[in-house]
């Protein structure tokens, strides 16, 4: 984060990044610590981007986190639901 950035426009930021590589979602889901394997087994990961790519998101440094975050195509009875899978922290 540069002196003149605050942490709002950095979080803005972070999440044009996010759209530009991801797409757009309606959902998020933030696993926990051992739940990564969930991610895939929820539907399809149509594009993933390791967090740290983010402006402003550093790489995880605590172990069995990955710092993904997925783009998922969740099917449900009225359709498939674009679906923002964040696994890992810093």
């Amino acid at each position: 984060m540069s002196i003149d950035e605050s942490p709002y426009e950095l979080a803005a930021t972070a999440a044009a990044a996010l759209r530009e590589r991801v797409g757009s979602h309606r959902v998020a889901v933030v696993l926990g610590s051992g739940w990564a394997a969930a991610a895939e087994g929820l539907g399809t990961v149509v594009a993933s981007v390791t967090s740290h790519e983010l402006p402003g998101t550093p790489a995880p440094t605590v172990t069995g986190h990955e710092g993904i975050v997925r783009s998922v195509r969740v099917p449900t009875p009225a359709g498939e639901l674009a679906t923002l899978v964040i696994s890992g922290r810093s």
